[in-house]
């Protein structure tokens, strides 16, 4: 599973270091907003997620995630 939380990651940042026409990438006409919308949603399933799996081992949950920012 780390390595996909690593890949996630990277993705999340190249689409935030697009271009500023956003013409890069699978979908020509989507633009920045898009990929960029899209990986942050990936990014914060894998938060979900181990959070989920933190609250069933009762060592944190997504509110004590939430509160260490």
């Amino acid at each position: 599973m780390k390595r996909y939380w690593i890949l996630t990651l990277l993705m999340t940042l190249a689409s935030a270091s697009m271009g500023q026409d956003g013409t890069t990438g699978l979908c020509q006409g989507c633009g920045l907003g898009f990929y960029l919308l899209m990986e942050l949603g990936d990014l914060l399933l894998h938060v979900v997620f181990y959070s989920k799996l933190g609250d069933e081992e009762g060592a944190f949950d997504f509110a004590d995630v939430a509160n260490a920012l």
